[in-house]
């Protein structure tokens, strides 16, 4: 299988992603048309296809200066635990290696984001809690 990791948004359906997201469970009330803005604004993005089908999203949000924010990473069910959303997530990082990185993410993902060297940021959050604020401090990859 070979995944084609691109940051273009000119083949992107916007619909059949919306699609995607909901059947997902990601329900966050965005139409086709404002998830096509959220990415083509965001400073960061990348894609993952394999063949013609869209199979993963992720996108950063900077102030290019401190503090960066990564937003809509997600993986079609089929490909998800096959390192695509880790390819994302590192591509995204590499270009925001000076700032510290935030993620809102659901418990289940927090070894996604550990191995790049994400925390919990918030302590005093229940464990149980359904989303947990995770950061990175500025440094290089490893």
């Amino acid at each position: 299988m070979h995944i084609l990791y691109t940051k273009d948004t000119n083949d992107i359906d916007w619909h059949v992603l919306r699609a995607a997201f909901t059947a997902s469970g990601l329900r966050d009330g965005r139409s086709a048309m404002q998830l096509s803005h959220s990415f083509n604004e965001s400073q960061g993005r990348c894609f993952a296809h394999v063949e013609n089908m869209l199979v993963g999203t992720a996108r950063a949000v900077s102030d290019r200066t401190q503090r960066a924010y990564i937003a809509d990473v997600w993986t079609h069910p089929t490909y998800r635990r096959r390192g695509v959303a880790t390819s994302m997530v590192h591509a995204l990082l590499k270009g925001l290696s000076t700032q510290h990185v935030y993620v809102f993410t659901a418990p289940l993902w927090l070894g996604l984001y550990a191995q790049f060297g994400f925390e919990i940021a918030d302590k005093q959050l229940p464990v149980k809690s359904k989303t947990y604020l995770v950061e990175r401090a500025p440094g290089p990859l490893e």
